[in-house]
C-alpha cells in the first residue's frame, strides 16, 4: 500500500471500524464528536465525497493518512501499517461488497442514518457556526458537580463480554511491548477485555484499564474506545500497597502458623509437668505476644500520601510504574484522568495533597491546563519537562535512547 491507496480508504468506514458513528448526516458531510478530544457536540466533519476531515474544535483536518497520525499518534509509516492492516480484515469485519459503492454498517437495520432532513446551504452554515463557539461548562470546583452525572460521561454502545487477568493475548503482549510497558506493570494495573460494540457480532479484544466508576479505558494496536460511563482512576497509596500487603500477610501467615504450631507443642509438652508450669506460661506469653506483632506488622505501614501524580491516559501512568517499580518510592496517590475533560472538575480532589505533580500532555490543551493550575496553586508541580521534545511520557518511554544520559537519570532511569 502506498500514500495514494491509503488516502483512498474510506474515513467514514474506517472511523466505525474504530467504535465511532455519525451523530448525524447532512448530504455528503459526516458529523462527528471528535475522537480525537471530548466534546459534548458534534463537531468533526468527513466529506464523504473528498475523503477528507476537519475537525471545527481543534481547528485542524486533512486526509485519512493525517487522521491516523494524529488519532494513533505515530509516523506515516506506521499508520500506513496500521491501514494495511485495517485493509486486510475489512472485507469480513466491516466493509459489505454486495452492492457497489455500499459501506457494510450502513444497512437496513440503521434506516435512521439516512432519513434525516436536508437542510439548506444557509441552515448548515448557521448550524457549523454555532457548533465552533465556545460551550459553557457547569462550574467545575463545586463538589454537586458530579462527574458521573456530566453529559461527558455519556453511554457508549460497547458491551463487555468478559474480563481477565493476566493479560495473555500474543498481539495485546506485543503491543504493550511496542509501548515499553513491563507486562507485571500491565498484568497489575490492566485486564484482558473482549467486548463488542454496535450491533455487530464480532468480538475484539484489547487492553483494559478500569476506572473508578467501573468504565474501561480500551486500547490495542487497532482500538482506541471508552466503555461507560467514562470516569477518572483513583488509584491511592493503600491501593498501590495492596499486592505488596499481600505478600506481606501471605508470609506473615506462614511464620504465624509456625508460631502457632509451636505454641500447641509447648502446650502440649509443658502442661504435664508442674515443676516447669512457669515456663509453660512465660513461653505462652512470648509466643502470643510474638503471634500479635507479626499479625498487626502490614497496619503499621500504611502511611496517608502527602503527593499525588495525574496524568491523562493510562499508558503514561503505566510508563511511570514500569521506569519506578524497581525503585522505593514516598506514598503516592495517583489521578489518571482518562480524558483531560475531567482535569478542572478534579482539581479538589488533587488539592487534598501537599504536592501536585502533573504529567500532562505536551499540546496545547495539556499546556492550558498546565498554565492554570500553576497559577492556581504552587501545589503543583509541572513535571514535563522530563520527556521535554515528546508528546507524552509514554513516548518519552518508548524513545528514550535516543535522549542523552543526563536527562535519564533525571527520572532515575539505571
Amino acid at each position: 500500500m502506498n500514500c495514494e491507496e491509503a488516502n483512498k480508504v474510506s474515513l467514514v468506514e474506517y472511523l466505525y471500524s474504530l467504535g465511532f458513528t455519525p451523530a448525524k448526516i447532512r448530504g455528503n458531510n459526516y458529523w462527528y464528536l471528535s475522537p480525537l478530544r471530548d466534546e459534548k457536540e458534534a463537531s468533526f466533519k468527513i466529506d464523504r465525497n473528498k475523503n477528507v476531515w476537519y475537525d471545527h474544535g481543534a481547528g485542524k483536518g486533512g486526509t485519512v493518512i493525517d487522521f491516523v497520525t494524529t488519532y494513533f499518534n505515530c509516523n506515516v509509516a506506521r499508520a500506513m501499517q496500521k491501514l494495511s492492516s485495517y485493509q486486510q480484515v475489512s472485507q469480513r469485519q466491516f466493509v459489505s461488497s454486495e452492492t457497489p459503492g455500499s459501506f457494510g454498517f450502513f444497512n437496513a437495520s440503521q434506516p435512521e442514518l439516512f432519513n434525516q432532513e436536508v437542510k439548506t446551504d444557509k441552515q448548515l452554515k448557521q448550524e457549523e457556526d454555532s457548533i465552533t463557539k465556545h460551550e459553557e461548562r457547569p462550574p467545575f470546583h463545586l463538589h454537586e458537580n458530579n462527574l458521573l452525572r456530566h453529559k461527558d460521561a455519556a453511554e457508549t454502545a460497547i458491551e463487555i463480554i468478559a474480563v481477565k487477568q493476566p493479560i495473555t493475548d500474543m498481539v495485546l503482549r506485543r503491543y504493550l511491548k511496542q509501548r515499553r510497558i513491563d507486562k507485571n506493570i500491565a498484568d497489575r494495573y490492566c485486564d484482558e477485555v473482549t467486548f463488542k460494540f454496535g450491533n455487530k457480532d464480532v468480538k475484539h479484544v484489547a487492553i483494559g484499564f478500569k476506572n473508578s466508576a467501573g468504565g474501561n479505558e480500551l486500547r490495542s494496536e487497532y482500538f482506541k474506545l471508552s466503555s461507560s460511563p467514562k470516569y477518572i482512576t483513583h488509584i491511592t497509596s493503600d491501593e498501590q500497597n495492596r499486592d505488596a500487603k499481600t505478600d506481606v500477610l501471605s508470609a506473615n501467615f506462614n511464620s504465624s502458623k509456625s508460631l502457632r504450631n509451636e505454641y500447641k507443642n509447648i502446650d502440649e509438652n509443658l502442661s504435664n509437668q508442674p515443676a516447669i508450669i512457669s515456663q509453660n506460661v512465660e513461653a505462652k506469653s512470648t509466643l502470643k505476644s510474638d503471634l500479635k506483632n507479626e499479625i498487626q506488622q502490614p497496619n503499621q505501614e500504611t502511611k496517608q500520601a502527602k503527593s499525588v501524580a495525574v496524568f491523562e491516559d493510562f499508558f503514561d501512568f503505566l510508563s511511570y510504574q514500569t521506569i519506578h517499580q524497581n525503585q522505593s518510592q514516598p506514598p503516592t496517590d495517583f489521578l489518571v484522568l482518562n480524558s483531560l475533560a475531567f482535569f478542572e472538575r478534579s482539581l479538589l480532589l488533587m488539592e487534598e495533597h501537599e504536592h501536585i505533580h502533573l504529567y500532562l500532555d505536551h499540546d496545547e490543551a495539556g499546556k492550558k491546563c498546565l498554565d492554570f493550575a500553576l497559577k492556581r496553586s504552587p501545589k503543583y508541580k509541572d513535571e514535563s519537562t522530563l520527556y521535554q521534545g515528546y508528546k507524552d511520557l509514554n513516548d518519552w518511554g518508548m524513545h528514550f535512547g535516543k535522549l542523552d544520559r543526563k536527562q535519564s537519570n533525571q527520572i532515575g532511569l539505571p
